[in-house]
């Protein structure tokens, strides 16, 4: 498989021109500078070339912890 060409831009402006054997998917996360992106869309390729839009990754609730039969906590 030949490389694609991604062009990754972020909310803030910033953006990154890559090559890469592998197209992320919308979900896919990135770390960048202490971050945590996630991809919300990948448009198709024109030219053998990609965008790839990030997003803040959503922030992800813990699940209150379960109370066993024994009356203890897990979590």
């Amino acid at each position: 498989m030949a490389p694609e060409t991604l062009t990754i831009r972020f909310p803030s402006g910033a953006w990154e021109y890559v090559m890469t054997d592998r197209v992320p998917e919308v979900g896919d996360t990135l770390r960048r500078e202490g971050e945590t992106w996630s991809v919300a869309l990948v448009a198709d390729s024109v030219d053998d070339h990609r965008v790839v839009i990030m997003e803040p990754r959503p922030e992800v609730e813990e699940p209150p912890p379960r109370l066993l039969a024994n009356k203890r906590w897990v979590g």
